[in-house]
């Protein structure tokens, strides 16, 4: 199933966005999150409205996730970024498993330590 897209932008680093197909963006963070190196920094996100966003590291770089539209968009913060970093995140999201709720809720508990600025993440 093809859920991720790459969009080329000419200024910026590639977006990849994600078809939501039933799916909330925490339970494809906890997807994502299920690639090999990649690390959950900090999250944020608000039960009275659709507000949510995550930074991650991946292969030594930043990304960031949100909905700003509707549509979860997963962007790296610097426009040297490797598209093939890019592919990698989109192919693993390609590849989907269902998260089970245990899975969701530990993640959920674990996201609620972290740190919400999304500027300066530790």
């Amino acid at each position: 199933m093809k859920l991720a897209r790459l969009h080329e932008r000419s200024k910026g680093p590639p977006i990849i966005e994600v078809e939501q197909e039933f799916l909330f963006a925490s339970t494809i963070l906890v997807h994502v999150e299920r690639l090999p190196g990649l690390r959950v920094l900090a999250k944020k996100s608000s039960a009275l409205s659709d507000s949510f966003e995550a930074v991650f590291e991946f292969s030594g770089h930043l990304f960031v996730m949100s909905l700003p539209f509707g549509s979860i968009i997963i962007a790296a913060r610097d426009g040297n970024t490797p598209r093939a970093v890019l592919d990698r995140i989109a192919d693993h999201i390609d590849r989907y498993r269902i998260v089970w709720p245990t899975q969701w809720i530990w993640a959920i508990v674990r996201y609620f330590f972290l740190p919400s600025d999304l500027k300066t993440p530790s």
